[in-house]
């Protein structure tokens, strides 16, 4: 993890996007929506799928709305390019 949104808690910091841990979650502070989480990969990696477990969000307002996932074969700080661009409706 390079960089992460600011938290709404210490329970929504964004390394838990990463744990595995099905209980822990990850949410933005409020006014903070737009800010980037990035991920540094160890090596030049293929993506084939992305998923985000919503199974067990304590409320609605941790459910992203949008995403925006990007990738750069350049840096962790630019040369980024949309790969998936979500809207939920609700």
């Amino acid at each position: 993890m390079i960089k992460g949104a600011t938290p709404a808690d210490a329970n929504g910091a964004a390394w838990h996007t990463l744990d595995e841990d099905p209980l822990t979650g990850w949410c933005s502070a409020s006014g903070m929506f737009g800010e980037p989480t990035v991920i540094e990969l160890a090596s030049r990696s293929t993506i084939k799928s992305v998923a985000f477990d919503t199974a067990h969000d304590e409320r609605d307002g941790r459910v992203p709305k949008e995403v925006l996932l990007e990738v750069s074969d350049t840096s962790a700080k630019d040369g980024f390019k949309p790969i998936a661009d979500v809207k939920t409706s609700g």
